[in-house]
């Protein structure tokens, strides 16, 4: 009878776990660093926090109507209505009939911040 070393089992278990944690941690760290945001990244000019940081479009304009229009770049509804409307909506721009002010949302799944 040859009896194998107990030791062997424990370090075999263990070196496993150790490449399976290493690999899970390869993983990860990129994808955490990927998702930090740059704290000091400035706001654009026609932003407001007022508006909810959506691009606003003829904010000067005063006793005009205001349009918030709320977007996904992956969305067919909004494409369809960017179709219909959008020369009327860019006219309501350049007349200064209206301040326009663009949410673009990622509603529909991550993809669409790619997108945009």
């Amino acid at each position: 009878m040859v009896k194998e070393n107990p030791g062997k089992d424990s370090f075999t278990r263990n070196l496993v776990i150790a490449v399976v944690v290493g690999v899970v941690l390869i993983m990860l760290v990129p994808t955490i660093l990927s998702k930090q945001t740059n704290s000091s990244a400035k706001i654009p000019a026609n932003v407001s926090a007022d508006r909810g940081y959506g691009v606003v479009f003829n904010g000067d304009v005063k006793d005009v109507p205001v349009v918030d229009i709320y977007e996904d770049f992956q969305c067919p509804i909004c494409m369809q209505f960017e179709k219909l409307n959008g020369q009327y909506i860019e006219s309501l721009i350049t007349e200064k009939k209206a301040t326009v002010v663009y949410h673009t949302l990622s509603f529909l799944g991550p993809e669409s911040i790619n997108a945009a």
